[in-house]
């Protein structure tokens, strides 16, 4: 079987030379779903809904003026902008597809009048996006792919990013944070965590505490490569059998919240929208529970090559 551009195509998981681990064949992905992008050229704040196959609407975000928001879709999904003084109001209705992600609410091209009343500040911001728009189309002529990046660059990354080159690959990461494979008995080791002791959980000769209760040496650990673009790794034996056991007995009595399909840090929690169509149930360990939580945090922050301590809280006005 061949695709449009004539190449060989293979359904499935097969076009794998495991003495290799290269694909050997162009595999079509059964996953379908892309990133979602819309972008709100407008001066006012506008509502951003999901239209359901029946036509009810569900809030998903809340898009500030020349600012973008965007979710997780599929081909055909339908949504639309609307203002918040009027959520039955669609302003534009947009029917997804893979080839045009992104898409641009744009009332301002149209209306002379409109486009005086912008401050400086805002002018400004419209023509940023329609040079983003510009080069998103030359992105896609060049790369064949779609931009959701913003138009001039931002800085690059701040941290350490694994970047595999192919399926299959296999990183190794090595960390202090051993499993715990007996749980500590004393209760008093076990309190929740304060501060003042995210800076006092190691030991004077830098070893984990409550080593002996863990594994000896250090943890070797494998990552190996799913996925390329977007980056997805399988770690196999990342919790140890008494790290999971620890984590569910934490889960007892604590309460599953249904989850809610807004989309951006602005959103109105009191106007969050619950469905039946979009929607989970989930709840939280936070980190300071125990310290074998926290080991877990510790050892997360070593696979991911990060300092542990953005894996912290901050307090409001600490630096992040």
């Amino acid at each position: 079987e061949v695709d449009e551009h004539g190449d060989d195509v293979e359904d499935g998981s097969g076009g794998f030379d495991p003495a290799t681990k290269r694909a050997t064949k162009a595999l079509r992905p059964d996953f379908t779903g892309f990133a979602g992008k819309f972008v709100n050229l407008s001066p006012h704040t506008l509502l951003l809904y999901w239209e359901s196959p029946n036509g009810e609407g569900f809030e998903i975000a809340t898009a500030a003026p020349f600012q973008a928001v965007g979710t997780a879709t599929f081909p055909g999904h339908a949504f639309y902008f609307a203002p918040g003084y009027d959520r039955s109001q669609r302003l534009q209705l947009y029917i997804m597809t893979a080839d045009e992600p992104v898409h641009w609410y744009d009332p301002v091209r149209d209306d002379d009048r409109l486009y005086r009343s912008l401050t400086v500040p805002e002018r400004e911001m419209y023509h940023l996006h329609l040079a983003n728009m510009d080069y998103s189309r030359d992105y896609l002529v060049h790369s064949g792919r779609p931009y959701l990046g913003m138009f001039p660059f931002t800085e690059r990354p701040l941290h350490f990013m694994h970047r595999p080159e192919y399926f299959g690959q296999r990183l190794q990461v090595t960390t202090d944070e051993t499993h715990f494979v007996r749980h500590p008995p004393d209760a008093s080791a076990m309190t929740q965590l304060t501060k003042k002791n995210y800076k006092e959980r190691r030991l004077g000769d830098g070893k984990p505490l409550l080593p002996e209760y863990r594994a000896p040496d250090r943890l070797n650990l494998t990552l190996t490569a799913l996925s390329i673009r977007p980056r997805v790794f399988e770690i196999r034996n990342f919790l140890s059998p008494v790290e999971v056991e620890h984590i569910l007995e934490l889960t007892t009595g604590l309460r599953l919240r249904k989850s809610t399909t807004s989309g951006d840090q602005h959103h109105d929690a009191d106007a969050t929208d619950k469905t039946n169509t979009r929607t989970s149930t989930n709840t939280w360990i936070h980190r300071p529970r125990t310290p074998l939580v926290d080991a877990v945090y510790r050892r997360a922050a070593d696979v991911l090559g990060l300092d542990e301590a953005l894996l912290r809280d901050r307090d409001r006005g600490e630096r992040r």
